[in-house]
Protein backbone atom coordinates (compact mmCIF):
# COMPACT_ATOMS: atom_id res chain seq x y z
CA UNK A 1 0.00 0.00 0.00
CA UNK A 2 2.88 2.37 1.38
CA UNK A 3 4.89 1.55 -2.21
CA UNK A 4 1.80 1.94 -4.42
CA UNK A 5 0.97 5.59 -2.86
CA UNK A 6 4.45 6.54 -3.21
CA UNK A 7 4.83 5.76 -7.24
CA UNK A 8 1.42 7.47 -7.70
CA UNK A 9 3.01 10.43 -5.96
CA UNK A 10 6.07 9.90 -8.05
CA UNK A 11 3.78 9.87 -11.58
CA UNK A 12 1.45 12.89 -10.65
CA UNK A 13 4.67 15.01 -10.04
CA UNK A 14 6.46 13.70 -13.42
CA UNK A 15 3.21 14.22 -15.19
CA UNK A 16 2.49 17.56 -13.76
CA UNK A 17 5.93 18.83 -14.88
CA UNK A 18 5.52 17.29 -18.21
CA UNK A 19 2.38 19.15 -18.61
CA UNK A 20 3.89 22.16 -17.14
CA UNK A 21 6.66 22.24 -19.60
CA UNK A 22 4.32 21.66 -23.32
CA UNK A 23 1.64 23.44 -24.86
CA UNK A 24 -2.00 21.84 -24.54
CA UNK A 25 -4.44 22.48 -27.27
CA UNK A 26 -8.01 21.63 -27.59
CA UNK A 27 -10.05 21.64 -30.45
CA UNK A 28 -13.65 19.52 -31.21
CA UNK A 29 -13.74 16.47 -33.56
CA UNK A 30 -16.61 16.14 -36.16
CA UNK A 31 -19.28 14.37 -33.61
CA UNK A 32 -18.72 17.49 -31.76
CA UNK A 33 -16.74 15.65 -29.04
CA UNK A 34 -14.34 17.93 -27.32
CA UNK A 35 -10.23 16.67 -26.63
CA UNK A 36 -7.36 17.65 -25.24
CA UNK A 37 -3.32 17.47 -26.12
CA UNK A 38 -0.32 18.05 -26.70
CA UNK A 39 -0.27 18.09 -30.70
CA UNK A 40 -3.40 19.08 -32.59
CA UNK A 41 -4.65 16.87 -35.48
CA UNK A 42 -5.23 20.03 -37.32
CA UNK A 43 -5.13 23.56 -37.37
CA UNK A 44 -8.86 24.12 -35.73
CA UNK A 45 -6.88 23.30 -32.52
CA UNK A 46 -6.32 26.24 -30.29
CA UNK A 47 -4.03 26.55 -27.75
CA UNK A 48 -4.76 26.81 -24.27
CA UNK A 49 -3.10 29.49 -21.95
CA UNK A 50 -1.78 27.58 -18.60
CA UNK A 51 -0.94 29.47 -15.63
CA UNK A 52 2.74 29.17 -15.03
CA UNK A 53 3.38 27.50 -11.98
CA UNK A 54 6.35 28.36 -9.74
CA UNK A 55 9.70 27.63 -10.60
CA UNK A 56 11.19 23.99 -11.39
CA UNK A 57 13.53 24.72 -8.07
CA UNK A 58 10.92 25.47 -5.79
CA UNK A 59 8.67 22.58 -7.34
CA UNK A 60 11.61 20.30 -6.70
CA UNK A 61 12.31 21.34 -3.10
CA UNK A 62 8.57 21.66 -2.11
CA UNK A 63 8.22 18.28 -3.90
CA UNK A 64 11.14 16.83 -1.86
CA UNK A 65 9.90 18.26 1.60
CA UNK A 66 6.38 16.74 0.89
CA UNK A 67 7.92 13.87 0.25
CA UNK A 68 9.73 13.99 3.73
CA UNK A 69 6.48 14.50 5.32
CA UNK A 70 5.04 11.86 3.55
CA UNK A 71 8.44 8.98 4.50
CA UNK A 72 7.81 10.44 7.94
CA UNK A 73 4.32 10.04 8.66
CA UNK A 74 5.14 6.45 6.93
CA UNK A 75 7.75 5.56 9.57
CA UNK A 76 5.57 6.59 12.62
CA UNK A 77 2.64 4.60 11.58
CA UNK A 78 4.79 1.74 10.98
CA UNK A 79 6.63 2.32 14.34
CA UNK A 80 2.95 2.60 16.11
CA UNK A 81 2.32 -0.81 14.60
CA UNK A 82 5.22 -2.85 15.65
CA UNK A 83 4.74 -1.43 19.22
CA UNK A 84 1.17 -2.64 19.39
CA UNK A 85 2.17 -6.02 18.06
CA UNK A 86 4.91 -6.51 20.48
CA UNK A 87 2.11 -5.49 23.24
CA UNK A 88 -0.37 -7.98 21.79
CA UNK A 89 2.20 -10.38 21.42
CA UNK A 90 3.15 -9.90 25.60
CA UNK A 91 -0.36 -10.01 26.21
CA UNK A 92 -1.10 -13.57 24.46
CA UNK A 93 1.83 -14.73 26.30
CA UNK A 94 0.77 -13.81 29.38
CA UNK A 95 -2.73 -14.86 29.10
CA UNK A 96 -1.43 -18.12 27.96
CA UNK A 97 0.83 -18.07 31.02
CA UNK A 98 -2.11 -17.74 33.39
CA UNK A 99 -4.34 -20.60 31.27
CA UNK A 100 -1.57 -23.09 32.08
CA UNK A 101 -1.33 -22.08 35.57
CA UNK A 102 -5.16 -22.22 35.55
CA UNK A 103 -5.48 -25.68 34.32
CA UNK A 104 -2.83 -27.08 36.64
CA UNK A 105 -4.55 -25.47 39.52
CA UNK A 106 -7.82 -27.23 38.48
CA UNK A 107 -6.34 -30.48 37.78
CA UNK A 108 -4.88 -30.36 41.10
CA UNK A 109 -7.77 -29.94 43.27
CA UNK A 110 -9.84 -31.81 41.15
CA UNK A 111 -7.34 -34.96 41.63
CA UNK A 112 -6.85 -34.12 45.24
CA UNK A 113 -8.47 -36.10 48.28
CA UNK A 114 -8.57 -32.95 50.34
CA UNK A 115 -8.02 -29.61 50.17
CA UNK A 116 -6.86 -27.14 52.91
CA UNK A 117 -5.96 -23.53 53.17
CA UNK A 118 -3.38 -21.89 55.87
CA UNK A 119 -5.41 -19.43 58.57
CA UNK A 120 -3.33 -16.69 59.94
CA UNK A 121 -0.92 -18.10 62.57
CA UNK A 122 -0.16 -21.02 59.30
CA UNK A 123 -2.68 -23.74 60.43
CA UNK A 124 -3.69 -26.25 58.16
CA UNK A 125 -7.57 -25.74 57.75
CA UNK A 126 -9.48 -28.21 55.42
CA UNK A 127 -11.94 -26.93 53.37
CA UNK A 128 -15.82 -28.33 53.72
CA UNK A 129 -17.53 -29.80 50.61
CA UNK A 130 -19.63 -27.00 49.82
CA UNK A 131 -15.94 -24.86 50.03
CA UNK A 132 -14.24 -27.13 47.86
CA UNK A 133 -17.00 -27.11 45.02
CA UNK A 134 -16.83 -22.99 45.17
CA UNK A 135 -13.00 -23.17 45.00
CA UNK A 136 -13.29 -25.23 41.93
CA UNK A 137 -15.63 -23.67 40.22
CA UNK A 138 -13.89 -20.46 40.52
CA UNK A 139 -10.82 -22.09 39.46
CA UNK A 140 -12.95 -23.41 35.98
CA UNK A 141 -14.16 -19.81 35.66
CA UNK A 142 -10.03 -18.77 36.05
CA UNK A 143 -9.71 -21.37 33.35
CA UNK A 144 -12.38 -20.17 30.77
CA UNK A 145 -10.97 -16.76 31.20
CA UNK A 146 -7.56 -17.35 30.48
CA UNK A 147 -7.75 -20.15 27.98
CA UNK A 148 -10.27 -18.96 25.29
Amino acid sequence: MVAIRCLVVCLVCIFASAVASSAVYKWVDDNGQVHYGEKPPHDDARELNLRQGPSPDAQLEDRRQRQQKLLRAYEEEREVKRRQEQQAQRRNAERQSYCRRARVDLENARNSSVLYTRDDTGEKRFLSKSERRQYEAQLEAEVQRYCR
